[in-house]
Order: structure tokens, then sequence, then C-alpha cells
């Protein structure tokens, strides 16, 4: 597994494909693998796909704390120059959304396209309501395991529209997986304070590149309303609200999904 280094860190990352450039980008406590079951493979196809561990994630290295989204953007940024990639194609859900609009805002010359699902250009008190939740259970289990264990049960309540939960398989294996890819406390806690902190609405109108959002009509995370903000706000976004799907869009409807995502870049070409 390669690694490159960034501000004194050991980022893991992969490249897979050949084309343009297409950057993804994991959402909030997630590592590269959450693309590998249902996008890295077809976007393969006609684009060089690089996925990569934000920092304290997965593979790549634990740093101090507390750090911000600016932090994170300036992570991917460096990723992309040391990979010798001038421009990209970025796709990003909910937390890894952010950190896009960041690099869309700060270095445009940079993002070929912005594709977002479920996120959001700010966080309002519910959200930070939500974010404050972690850190108390943080302060009140007694083992990092036990952290682990109640956050995948939380989460999985919010995560996907009503009919998911009525396959008790499908949830399994998310939860099978969210304990398997859980990332250290302390990189989670970093991140959720990062959330909690963002806002770039007033630097939204900078975004200059095509831009499509995605979400779901059930989305419980970042509801559709913060979608629908973005899409005021940036400069000839298209928003598409899609029914019968929750937040996580990648997993619950990855056709949909892939099909979206593709039709856009090839319309970007």
């Amino acid at each position: 597994m390669p690694f490159v280094r960034v501000d004194n860190l050991n980022f893991a990352y992969e490249r897979i494909g050949d084309g343009p450039p297409l950057l993804l980008i994991a959402g909030f406590g997630c590592d590269r693998s959450f693309w590998k079951r249902h996008q890295v493979e077809p976007f393969a196809e006609r684009y060089e796909v690089i996925i990569y561990d934000n920092r304290g994630i997965g593979d790549s290295d634990l740093s101090p704390v507390p750090y911000d989204m600016c932090r994170l953007t300036e992570d991917a940024v460096e990723l992309l120059d040391a990979l010798n990639i001038d421009r990209a194609h970025v796709v990003a859900p909910s937390m890894g959304g952010m950190i896009a609009l960041e690099l869309a805002i700060r270095y445009p010359l940079q993002v070929r396209s912005l594709m977002l699902s479920g996120s959001a250009a700010r966080s309002d008190g519910w959200i930070v309501a939500k974010q404050r939740f972690y850190a108390r259970l943080a302060e009140i289990v007694s083992s990092e395991a036990d952290f682990n264990e109640i956050k995948a049960q939380f989460n999985a309540l919010f995560l996907f529209s009503p009919p998911f939960y009525e396959d008790p398989a499908a949830l399994d294996r998310y939860l099978d997986l969210a304990r398997l890819s859980a990332p250290p406390m302390e990189a989670f806690l970093a991140q959720s304070q990062a959330i909690a902190a963002f806002d770039v609405r007033a630097e939204l109108h900078r975004i200059a590149c095509p831009t499509l959002l995605l979400v779901g009509e059930d989305d419980m995370v970042i509801p559709r309303r913060f979608s629908e903000e973005l899409a005021t706000l940036i400069p000839g976004a298209e928003l598409e609200v899609l029914p019968g799907v929750g937040h996580l869009i990648t997993h619950e409807a990855p056709e949909v999904f892939n099909e979206r995502v593709m039709a856009f870049l090839k319309s970007v070409e």
C-alpha cells in the first residue's frame, strides 16, 4: 500500500484506473474502503480514481488535535500535489463534501467539477447538538470499544431510509463494516469538532466549477434543507432530491448514485 508524506504525516492512498483524475473524499469517520464496495470499480473504467484516508483515519497517521476543515482541505491539496495531479473532478459525501467545498473555494484551479451528496455549507445548532453527543459519550464510556459500539448503533438509526431497516441482514452488514473500520476515538472526535465549527456560506459564490448536489429525500443526518441552501448559494449548481433514499446514498442506492455521477462527469467532459 503506497503512502505520501503530507504535513509530516504518512497518508495512505490508492490510484485505480486510467483517465481524467477523480478524487473521492470519504465522509465523517470513514476510510478509503468506504468507496471500494460500490464505486471504485465502475468509476475506474473511465477515470483514474484516487482514494485516501484522512489524517488519523484508516492507515494514515494520527496527528495532534484539534484541527479544522481547512487543515483537512490542505491535506487533500498536498496529496494531489505530491501525486502530480494539477486538476481533478471531486466527489464527496457528508463531511467529505465540506472538505470539497473548501477545496473548490480556496483552490478553484484544482477542481474541475464538484459532486456532493448529503452535505452542507455549515453546521447549525441541530448538527452541533449531535457532535456534542459524541463528546459526551466519550466522557462517560469505559473504553474506546464501548464508544465505537454505541456510536455504530446510534449512527445506524439515521443513515438510511425507513425501508432499509426492514432487512435485518443489510443492517447487520452495515454494523459489521462500521465496527471493522472504526477510527481511533481521538480522530473521530477531532473530525466532529471540525464539522461543528464549519461555515462557508459567505464564500460559496466563489465556486465557479460545474456542481451537482444529490440528497436523499429521507436524509436524517444532513437533511435536504442543507442541500437546498447550497443550491441557492453556489452559482449554477444543480440539485436532485432522490426519493426513498436516506443519507448514505452511496451504499443504499449505489446504482443510482453511480449513474448520476457518471452522467454528470460525462456532461462536464
